[in-house]
């Protein structure tokens, strides 16, 4: 269950660097006067991302690139300045962003914000495996000043009433959220390129080779749908229907197959001979014994059991 907390967390300096590096990401934080620093910052997470209200004294915080390439959770980060300023850098590009400001910026690359005395902002981390049809944008905008209005004003007051709202939410609530935070952010991206002449800096359609490759990255992942795939690109249904044509497959089909696919070698490796079978569907996006059993018997002949025992009886793995 989702559930923010009920109050912010009010930090001294030393707890506060602490706090950045297990909440945030792993990011060096230097304070203008650490002995009378404070922070506190209000935390919600929801599927595979979160958000933060958060309230610094002057201080800066950097990501190394060292870093941001040891790091196994890039994401895409969108940040509301509320009050205050923020120096925001990336790469070649600077800018500083008042009230009323918001940009975005990637977290595997390296980039530093330095906040002055009374900052406040929202910030939201969005993995790029689940906002993959944003990075065009996000390359093009990196570090940049944006206005908010539109879009980017409501996907800031939807994460300023999800933050302050204690009242839980299950997974497909979850999930809800963060795709509606996803489909509002790439239509003010889009519009902002838009007003700059730059619309073709919008995510192109993808190739069925990275489409594929993100569905096989991700078959452990039960809620995986065509629609999440589709999501994840930033296209239609039909439109992914459409790119799996010309290998005479849906996607839907494509997506069993390699569940099951992957079942079967897991089933008849030896290194696995120990996992019960039950883990090995769950490994593979089948949260339902019967379902799995049905589907694997379906699909390869042979119950899940049966099929170890034969790999075990002939040796395989």
């Amino acid at each position: 269950m989702f559930r923010p907390e009920p109050t912010p967390q009010v930090f001294g300096f030393q707890p506060w660097r602490d706090f950045v590096s297990s909440a945030f990401l792993n990011l060096e934080c230097r304070a203008e006067r650490p002995a009378s620093f404070q922070g506190s910052a209000l935390l919600a997470r929801f599927a595979g991302s979160h958000a933060m209200d958060v309230r610094v004294a002057a201080s800066e915080v950097k990501r190394r690139q060292r870093d941001a390439e040891n790091d196994a959770r890039a994401c895409f980060k969108a940040f509301w300045q509320l009050s205050g300023t923020s120096r925001v850098r990336q790469g070649a590009r600077e800018s500083v962003l008042q009230p009323g400001h918001w940009t975005v910026y990637d977290t595997a690359r390296d980039y530093a914000i330095e906040s002055s005395d009374g900052s406040r902002f929202i910030t939201l981390l969005l993995p790029q495996a689940r906002s993959l049809h944003l990075a065009p944008a996000v390359r093009s905008l990196a570090a940049q000043p944006l206005a908010e209005g539109g879009t980017a004003h409501v996907a800031r007051c939807a994460l300023a009433g999800l933050l302050h709202d204690a009242t839980p939410l299950d997974g497909p609530g979850q999930a809800v959220i963060e795709n509606s935070l996803l489909a509002l952010l790439q239509q003010a991206l889009a519009t902002e390129l838009k007003a700059r002449g730059n619309d073709g800096a919008v995510a192109g359609r993808p190739s069925l080779e990275q489409v594929r490759h993100y569905i096989e990255e991700h078959l452990g992942d039960a809620l995986l749908t065509p629609e999440r795939v589709a999501q994840a690109f930033g296209i239609s249904r039909r439109g992914l229907y459409t790119l799996f044509e010309s290998a005479g497959q849906t996607p839907r089909a494509f997506i069993q197959q390699r569940r099951l696919d992957r079942a079967h070698e897991l089933l008849c490796d030896a290194t696995w001979s120990a996992v019960p079978v039950m883990r090995i569907a769950r490994q593979c996006g089948f949260p339902d014994a019967a379902n799995f059993s049905r589907a694997f018997h379906a699909h390869h002949g042979r119950t899940p059991s049966a099929c170890r025992a034969q790999g075990a009886h002939f040796g395989l793995g």
